[in-house]
Protein backbone atom coordinates (compact mmCIF):
# COMPACT_ATOMS: atom_id res chain seq x y z
CA UNK A 1 0.00 0.00 0.00
CA UNK A 2 1.25 3.48 -0.22
CA UNK A 3 0.75 6.64 0.36
CA UNK A 4 -0.51 9.75 -2.45
CA UNK A 5 -1.32 13.29 -1.05
CA UNK A 6 -0.53 16.57 -2.22
CA UNK A 7 2.34 16.73 0.26
CA UNK A 8 3.79 13.61 -0.31
CA UNK A 9 4.00 10.32 -1.99
CA UNK A 10 5.23 6.63 -1.12
CA UNK A 11 5.12 5.62 -5.27
CA UNK A 12 8.63 4.93 -6.59
CA UNK A 13 9.55 8.21 -9.25
CA UNK A 14 9.90 5.50 -11.92
CA UNK A 15 6.81 4.06 -11.69
CA UNK A 16 4.60 7.21 -11.82
CA UNK A 17 4.46 7.01 -15.36
CA UNK A 18 3.09 3.68 -15.59
CA UNK A 19 0.25 4.74 -12.92
CA UNK A 20 -0.37 7.61 -15.30
CA UNK A 21 -0.74 5.75 -18.46
CA UNK A 22 -3.24 3.20 -16.13
CA UNK A 23 -5.35 5.71 -14.99
CA UNK A 24 -5.15 6.96 -18.49
CA UNK A 25 -6.66 3.91 -20.22
CA UNK A 26 -9.32 3.63 -17.72
CA UNK A 27 -10.22 6.98 -17.96
CA UNK A 28 -10.26 6.85 -21.83
CA UNK A 29 -12.45 3.41 -22.09
CA UNK A 30 -15.39 5.15 -19.05
CA UNK A 31 -15.45 8.44 -21.10
CA UNK A 32 -15.53 5.81 -24.57
CA UNK A 33 -18.59 4.36 -23.38
CA UNK A 34 -20.59 7.45 -21.35
CA UNK A 35 -19.64 8.86 -25.31
CA UNK A 36 -21.60 5.78 -26.95
CA UNK A 37 -24.95 7.40 -28.74
CA UNK A 38 -24.22 11.20 -27.07
CA UNK A 39 -23.71 14.31 -29.38
CA UNK A 40 -20.17 15.22 -29.34
CA UNK A 41 -18.37 17.64 -31.50
CA UNK A 42 -15.58 15.25 -32.77
CA UNK A 43 -17.67 13.45 -34.93
CA UNK A 44 -19.27 9.28 -34.97
CA UNK A 45 -16.11 7.84 -35.04
CA UNK A 46 -14.82 10.10 -31.20
CA UNK A 47 -15.93 7.18 -29.31
CA UNK A 48 -14.35 4.31 -31.11
CA UNK A 49 -11.25 6.07 -31.59
CA UNK A 50 -11.50 7.01 -27.69
CA UNK A 51 -12.53 3.37 -26.58
CA UNK A 52 -9.36 2.17 -29.18
CA UNK A 53 -6.92 4.89 -27.59
CA UNK A 54 -7.66 3.61 -24.11
CA UNK A 55 -7.59 -0.02 -25.01
CA UNK A 56 -3.69 0.40 -26.32
CA UNK A 57 -2.60 2.11 -23.69
CA UNK A 58 -4.40 -0.67 -20.85
CA UNK A 59 -2.41 -3.05 -23.13
CA UNK A 60 0.88 -1.51 -22.05
CA UNK A 61 -0.17 -1.15 -18.79
CA UNK A 62 -0.92 -4.49 -18.52
CA UNK A 63 1.81 -6.07 -20.14
CA UNK A 64 4.39 -3.81 -18.15
CA UNK A 65 2.90 -4.69 -15.10
CA UNK A 66 3.15 -8.68 -16.03
CA UNK A 67 6.98 -7.86 -17.03
CA UNK A 68 7.74 -6.11 -13.68
CA UNK A 69 6.42 -9.33 -11.95
CA UNK A 70 8.25 -11.69 -13.86
CA UNK A 71 11.64 -9.49 -13.02
CA UNK A 72 10.89 -9.35 -8.97
CA UNK A 73 8.63 -12.64 -8.79
CA UNK A 74 5.99 -10.78 -7.44
CA UNK A 75 2.30 -10.83 -8.58
CA UNK A 76 0.92 -7.95 -10.41
CA UNK A 77 -2.41 -6.41 -9.06
CA UNK A 78 -5.43 -7.91 -9.43
CA UNK A 79 -6.68 -6.45 -12.83
CA UNK A 80 -10.10 -6.22 -14.18
CA UNK A 81 -9.98 -7.87 -17.78
CA UNK A 82 -11.86 -6.29 -20.68
CA UNK A 83 -13.61 -7.59 -23.18
CA UNK A 84 -13.29 -7.06 -26.83
CA UNK A 85 -15.01 -4.01 -26.74
CA UNK A 86 -13.78 -2.93 -23.72
CA UNK A 87 -16.22 -2.83 -21.23
CA UNK A 88 -14.96 -4.73 -17.67
CA UNK A 89 -15.97 -8.10 -17.09
CA UNK A 90 -16.08 -9.06 -13.68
Amino acid sequence: MHILSVSTSTIAAWHEDLITTGACGYAAVEWAVYAINRVNTGGGGTAGELLSWGKEKLDFFHLELRSWAGKTGKSPLSLPSLSPDGIEKH
